[in-house]
């Protein structure tokens, strides 16, 4: 008998859990689902992973940009993932 049942989250689920967390950080619902519905989950969840790494009084806009621009990883970020000896 095979196994039919999920093994985690489903699709929907994942979209709005990324809803919610770009909500969280200031972003309208209306915008959040816009962006979970043309971005990757990877590429929402990378910008949203970097953001604490950015200088943001305002963190919302800087997210939206980041997303839809693909932002490099901030210098902050990469220079504590490869730490020079």
């Amino acid at each position: 008998m095979s196994d039919l049942q999920p093994h985690g989250p489903t699709t929907s689920e994942v979209l709005e859990q990324l809803t919610r967390r770009l909500i969280a950080h200031g972003v309208s619902r209306t915008k959040a689902i816009e962006l979970v519905t043309r971005f990757s989950e990877e590429e929402i969840e990378r910008q949203i992973d970097w953001l604490p790494y950015r200088a943001a009084k305002t963190p919302a806009p800087l997210l939206i940009a980041a997303i839809e621009k693909n932002y490099q990883a901030p210098s902050l970020w990469q220079a504590q993932q490869h730490p020079k000896n």
